[in-house]
């Protein structure tokens, strides 16, 4: 997670790069740009000007008495001459005495070469602009014609100015291209750059690190950065720190191996770590819950997570962190399955992960009939002895048996490839998870914790699945419940409803040549680290006197 948050940081900051760098180039392409085009319009100018000033020594000398056939065998021998879109030549009206072939019959007729050769007989000056006809672009350029210093007509010059815009848009295209290309090689290089001296650096020394706070009391995984000429004054230091907590995380462990078997002794994390690893010999655990540890939320574009409010969940959830191993639950928050990967998991917590949350989706029909309807109207009063009736519908009990395999299904995947796993089952939403799981998995070691009382033999009667229920909780090796006037219900239940040997010595039920302990284990809420230690301090005054 925090690889791929830096990731995107960095990727932020080499878009930021690469924007700037195309808004300077952008800026340069677009003055290089106007300034061609200023280029080639002062030179479509100049030309027209040319031609206009090579025409007048034929044409504006005594101008009203020249006859209209000479004004057109000039205006075609210059037309011809200067490849021209068209010459022409009209009186002090806008009338046209003559003009060339290839003069435009559009050009004639168009408002805006009008109002430019009206322009330039009223104002007395030579006069051009733009115009577009049919589509197709042109430079009208009207030079006034005088006669004892009146205007008397003007002398038309249209050249074809078409190719303005096409050389324009092939310069656009030319420096846009090569601005993709610049940037994507900079973009490559910065990325290629940072990676080797920044972004490697940094994942080996996370990775590193995050070995140390899990446990592994090697360093060697952060020598190889060592060299790197940025970071590597930092990640020595960094290494030198590592190996203090290597060497005060040893000294902890062993004060816990020491403390193990003294039971006055406060627990400490490392205590749990060390008394776990002596008695599961690195077995891994895999907690299973409707409740999952921690549900995230999303609120416009921002996720955020948080704890539930529920003692199971604080309950576990501390031997979870100590021991790591995978806890599996129903996914329950609006924006879970955008944070988790591909096999639906995610670590945890999620600033500091120390074990795996494995979520399982539920449709809304699974909910309103495993949760809602068979375990919180059902179950629940029935355990609780309530004054409301508890309710059991079929399709309900559909939809619980339904939840139970999907459940199964999904924790036997996990623990295909691990020998002898431990697999905890939490409350009365999985009763009939415990003897899924050991059908398939003889040699896994099942417990299942019942949350809530457990009631009399009498009062459990009324359930219509109370031997499903039953049976599929003596598929476990091992029942919890809270104090032991539930486990003797739960005793006298079995006895009165299955067929089994019921052991009041050693408080165990076999069923199928399986044997199954039923226990009490009290559980309460976390007390703070003062309240621990005035409680430990106490009771060592007691024993001094």
């Amino acid at each position: 997670m925090l690889q791929w948050v830096f990731m995107k940081q960095l990727l932020a900051a080499v878009g930021v790069v690469i924007v700037i760098i195309t808004i300077i180039a952008f800026y340069f392409s677009w003055s290089q740009v106007t300034n061609e085009s200023q280029r080639l319009q002062g030179d479509i100018q100049y030309r027209s000007y040319l031609v206009v000033d090579g025409m007048k020594g034929s044409i504006q000398p005594n101008f009203t008495n020249k006859s209209s056939l000479y004004l057109q065998n000039v205006v075609e021998n210059f037309a011809d001459k200067q490849r021209l879109a068209g010459l022409g030549v009209v009186n002090n009206n806008g009338k046209f005495l003559a003009s060339s072939p290839t003069m435009s019959s559009g050009i004639k007729t168009s408002d805006q070469a009008n109002t430019i050769i009206t322009n330039a007989m009223d104002s007395d000056q030579d006069t051009g602009n733009f115009v577009t006809v049919h589509g197709n672009k042109y430079y009208v350029y009207a030079s006034p014609l005088q006669e004892n210093k009146s205007v008397v007509g003007a002398l038309i010059v249209v050249q074809n100015a078409g190719y303005i815009d096409k050389e324009l848009r092939d310069l656009w295209i030319s420096d846009l291209t090569r601005l993709f290309i610049q940037a994507f090689l900079l973009a490559i290089l910065i990325l290629i750059i940072l990676r080797w001296l920044i972004l490697l650096p940094i994942r080996n020394l996370v990775d590193s690190l995050q070995r140390t706070r899990k446990g592994d009391k090697k360093r060697r995984n952060i020598a190889k950065v060592f060299d790197n000429p940025i970071l590597g004054p930092l990640i020595k230091e960094i290494g030198s720190m590592q190996q203090n907590l290597i060497e005060a995380r040893i000294a902890a462990s062993e004060e816990a191996r020491l403390r193990l078997k003294k039971f006055d002794s406060p627990w400490t994390t490392e205590r749990l770590k060390a008394f776990v690893t002596d008695i599961l010999k690195d077995r891994k655990i895999f907690v299973v819950s409707n409740r999952e540890p921690y549900v995230h939320t999303k609120e416009g574009n921002t996720i955020d997570y948080h704890f539930p409010a529920s003692g199971m969940v604080t309950a576990i959830e501390p031997i979870m962190q100590a021991t790591g191993g995978m806890w599996i639950a129903y996914g329950s928050g609006n924006a879970d399955k955008l944070v988790v990967d591909q096999s639906d998991s995610i670590g945890v917590p999620p600033n500091d992960p120390n074990y795996t949350l494995k979520r399982v989706w539920l449709t809304k029909e699974e909910v309103k009939g495993f949760y809602d309807g068979f375990s919180n109207e059902g179950i629940w009063p029935l355990c609780h002895i309530a004054h409301t009736r508890p309710i059991f519908r079929k399709e309900d009990w559909r939809e619980y048996v339904k939840v139970n395999e999907k459940f199964a299904k999904t924790v036997l995947k996990e623990i295909k490839n691990e020998s002898n796993p431990i697999v905890l089952v939490q409350d009365f939403h999985f009763a009939l998870l415990p003897r899924m799981i050991k059908e398939k998995r003889p040699d896994a070691t099942i417990g299942i914790f019942w949350h809530i009382p457990w009631p009399n033999a009498e009062s459990f009667s009324i359930c219509p699945w109370k031997k499903e229920i039953l049976d599929g909780m003596l598929g476990a090796d091992i029942i919890g419940f809270h104090t032991q006037l539930h486990a003797n219900n739960f005793i006298n239940t079995v006895g009165r409803e299955l067929e089994a040997l019921i052991d009041m010595d050693q408080f165990t039920v076999t069923k199928n040549n399986h044997s199954t302990a039923v226990k009490p284990f009290p559980i309460s809420i976390a007390f703070p680290n003062d309240l621990q230690n005035h409680f430990h301090n106490r009771t060592n005054e007691a024993k001094k006197h």
